[in-house]
């Protein structure tokens, strides 16, 4: 009795307050330093930043009602998926506290610490004749796992984090169901499913993790199984179906290019299979060896890999391997088979079979995946160092195996608490990311970016000269990878219309852009961004015709294209078509009224073609467009002063209109 006893006592305090505490500490120690790191790739999707203000995030919570009417991502290129559970999170924050990535960096790391508490708690459910200790071990390895400073470290993707947070809710509800309160617990928990639903579509991975967790707990029949499945996937198909009221599908507007994978333009089966088993031989490294490690793969980093590749066949035979024993040996090994089957079943979705990922691989996407690993990972440890015992419940911890975990937490924590300096800003994190993958296009682009609006908030020239010299390198590695990859998909015009930029925008070589827009317009007709991107080759080539020619091409189909309206202004000015230019700027203004310029631009116009009342009408036009511009009121006075206009009272120094 004494013992049973000191045992429940024992129990008692690994599932307190003592163990959270540890948990939260231990967080909060590894990512602490990532607090005073800025804002990082595509956070300006989800919330305002210095540089790209998010209006629909700034009207904080009183803009709540729009973001579940609208997509997760709207720019003027692209509008796609939907998940505005996290969008109201940003607006929330942006309410109380603006812009403040500060703010932003700590409300990760304390979801992020409360994930792994709801985890500890979900483990002691499940495993409950498992020592404590083992269990506490398990999340302090996943905690620290480095492939979760991208979940951690980057804005963007606190939908991964909250989608499994909400997740482990609905699995922790559903546990509790079975012991008492059924109905509230049910209803709890299908609460929480709905809203890891419209946090991000993770219902792949995560239908599965609740049903393999479900028989773990409690093997219940085949039949419970079955119910608990179709219950959760009705739920989904009745979520795609409001979805699709509330944001119908034709507003999707999502394109993808084969530098972000190349199976987007690789349909076929037959390839896709050892792609995909090297792609998950990639992400099994990734666990085991976290380094290196980078914010962005893609085409280049990852290669796509025939079944000439003598790792396909090695990656085929070990994740047989890891099936087999975890489904062969469940009923003798349960929490090692619950830790290989949980990773299994999470990996596979993006391992690129049935569906390509953007970036081929992420280490996003494999956060819930490294749950499993974190489990079957140290239990293996205990395995191996207990000898082979015939049954590994109840565990013998025994010195060695806690010196290899201590060594390896260790490992994991200065990998994590090294990796989030690197994501100080885009700048810094893609520059170390390039040093271990330096063929990757996305990398050299966007670092190559961040440092081009470095140069116009510099003073000195000789700093300057060298940062233009470093993006130009960098651009011209973009322009060499792309160029090598684009017969593997001939159909990609959007990678031809990038690549064309490259050439006229950034290495000054309009000629060779040409035909690469001309090549994007002919694989698609309506792609009013190519023909502004030719008309502006031919503006460079002095062919001003041809130049106009495309800009109302590109207006033509796209009548809010606002550069293609300025720099064909700009052309009929030049030519003293002035009529033409007052025309234009006028439809213009119908697109864009609150735009100053625009007003300025048919005001020179008419002007330039002895029209100075409607002129001067549409100069104080512009005033009132942007009435908080000092600098335009000051330009516009002096410009009215200069001609003997007195605004204020609509009168001439003399009678006699100019």
């Amino acid at each position: 009795m004494r013992s049973n006893s000191k045992e429940q006592i024992r129990l008692k305090d690994h599932s307190g307050r003592k163990p959270v505490f540890i948990i939260l500490l231990f967080v909060f120690l590894l990512y602490g330093n990532a607090i005073k790191n800025n804002f990082s790739l595509d956070d300006d999707f989800v919330t305002s930043t210095y540089d790209h203000p998010n209006k629909r995030i700034e009207k904080g919570i009183k803009g709540i009602p729009e973001l579940f009417l609208s997509r997760y991502v709207e720019t003027d290129q692209q509008s796609f998926s939907y998940r505005p559970l996290v969008l109201v999170t940003f607006a929330i924050e942006y309410e109380f506290f603006g812009i403040n990535p500060y703010v932003s960096h700590f409300i990760n790391i304390l979801l992020y610490g409360f994930l792994c508490v709801l985890l500890y708690k979900m483990l002691l459910k499940v495993f409950q004749e498992t020592d404590h200790r083992i269990l506490l071990f398990i999340i302090l390895l996943f905690a620290a796992h480095p492939v979760h400073t991208e979940v951690v470290d980057s804005l963007k993707n606190r939908d991964e984090l909250l989608s499994f947070f909400m997740g482990i809710c609905c699995v922790n509800f559903m546990l509790k169901a079975y012991e008492s309160s059924p109905v509230r617990n049910i209803i709890l928990s299908v609460i929480f499913f709905c809203m890891a639903l419209i946090t991000k579509e993770t219902f792949p991975v995560l239908l599965p993790f609740i049903l393999l967790t479900i028989y773990t707990f409690k093997k219940p029949n085949s039949k419970q199984i079955l119910i608990t499945g179709f219950c959760l996937l009705g739920i989904t198909i009745f979520f795609v179906l409001v979805r699709q009221f509330l944001i119908p599908e034709e507003s999707q507007v999502r394109t993808f290019v084969f530098t972000e994978n190349p199976l987007f333009y690789d349909h076929s089966l037959a390839s896709r299979i050892p792609a995909s088993l090297f792609i998950l031989l990639f992400y099994l490294k990734l666990m085991v060896f976290p380094f290196p490690l980078s914010a962005y793969y893609g085409y280049n980093t990852v290669p796509i890999a025939g079944w000439a590749e003598p790792m396909v066949w090695i990656s085929l035979l070990l994740h047989l391997a890891m099936l087999f024993f975890g489904i062969r040996y469940y009923k003798r090994y349960k929490i090692l088979s619950y830790g290989l089957l949980a990773y299994l079943l999470a990996i596979l979705p993006y391992s690129n079979l049935l569906r390509p990922g953007v970036g081929i691989v992420a280490e996003r996407y494999s956060l819930a995946a490294s749950f499993g690993f974190s489990i079957f990972l140290p239990i293996l440890i205990l395995f191996i160092f207990n000898r082979g015992m015939k049954s590994i419940t109840p565990f013998k911890i025994t010195k060695q195996s806690v010196l290899f975990a201590s060594v390896l937490i260790v490992f994991f924590s200065f990998r994590t608490f090294s990796r989030n300096n690197d994501w100080k800003d885009i700048k810094t994190l893609f520059k170390r990311d390039l040093e271990y993958y330096p063929n990757s296009y996305n990398l050299h682009y966007i670092y190559a970016n961040a440092i081009s609006r470095e140069i116009p908030k510099q003073t000195n020239l000789d700093v300057k000269n060298d940062l233009r010299s470093e993006a130009l390198t960098h651009y011209s590695e973009v322009a060499r990878i792309v160029e090598s990859g684009l017969a593997k998909a001939p159909s990609d015009y959007i990678s031809r219309n990038n690549l064309g930029t490259i050439y006229v925008n950034y290495l000054n070589q309009p000629k060779r852009a040409v035909p690469l827009f001309e090549e994007a317009i002919r694989l698609n007709p309506a792609y009013a961004e190519a023909y502004y991107n030719l008309g502006f080759c031919y503006e460079k080539l002095n062919q001003s015709d041809s130049a106009a020619a495309n800009y109302e091409a590109a207006i033509k189909l796209n009548d809010h294209y606002i550069d293609a309206y300025k720099r064909l202004d700009a052309i009929y000015q030049d030519k003293h078509l002035f009529s033409e230019a007052i025309a234009a700027g006028e439809k213009a203004i119908k697109s864009f009224p609150a735009n100053a310029e625009l007003y300025i631009n048919v005001g020179n116009a008419q002007l330039s073609n002895k029209d100075t009342v409607n002129g001067i009408i549409n100069f104080e036009k512009a005033v009132n467009a942007e009435p908080r511009n000092v600098n335009l009121k000051q330009q516009i006075f002096s410009f009215f002063q200069s001609i003997g206009y007195n605004p204020a009272s609509g009168k001439w120094r003399n009678t006699q209109i100019k």
